[in-house]
């Protein structure tokens, strides 16, 4: 968890309705239903690929990792949406803006009780991502990755902005249902 000294401020109007305020994020204004109708209306690579969404995405990153990650995989880029999404190569110049997406996933990380360290094989299944989206969306391109791990059979469907928001909310359930068993058999 980082500290973060923002008071309340200016607000952005969500999709579900409610109301979030990026210079002071709190567990209570964040929603499954605003991430999973914003990262599906956000196109991954800034808008320059067609019809593959952020919410996509993190449901590939969620089913590579290990059962015990997938929930930290699915929401792995949740503070994009309430700030949008940065392209790789301009976010580490914008150090107001890492400081807003540090606090906004430290409010989503509370509200969903996955912990507030990204788990490294979390990040290394988003870099195997990356992979995949390169070789899928920009083959032939020359860009400085690591070697590719993941399936060459895996395939990236981009799913409508409806069936994207369907599928995250529908794998956010089965996690959230799988979590609540695992910790039923723990207390008995």
């Amino acid at each position: 968890m980082t500290e973060h000294q923002y008071t309340r401020g200016d607000w952005i109007s969500t999709g579900s309705g409610n109301r979030f305020y990026p210079l002071d994020p709190r567990p209570e204004d964040v929603t499954i239903v605003t991430i999973a109708f914003a990262l599906s209306n956000l196109v991954r690579f800034g808008g320059h690929v067609r019809g593959y969404s952020v919410a996509e995405h993190c449901v590939h990153v969620s089913n590579l990792v290990s059962p015990h990650n997938a929930l930290w995989g699915l929401l792995h880029d949740a503070s994009e949406a309430y700030l949008g999404d940065v392209v790789r190569p301009i976010k580490p110049m914008l150090l107001e803006y890492r400081r807003m997406e540090s606090a906004a996933m430290d409010a989503i990380t509370l509200r969903f009780n996955i912990g507030y360290d990204e788990p490294d094989e979390v990040r290394y299944m988003d870099t195997q991502m990356l992979v995949v989206e390169h070789d899928w969306f920009f083959p032939g391109e020359e860009w400085n990755l690591p070697e590719r791990t993941v399936s060459a059979s895996f395939h990236i469907h981009k799913w409508s902005a409806e069936r994207a928001e369907q599928e995250f909310l529908s794998r956010y359930h089965v996690l959230n249902q799988e979590r609540r068993e695992r910790q039923l058999a723990a207390n008995r």
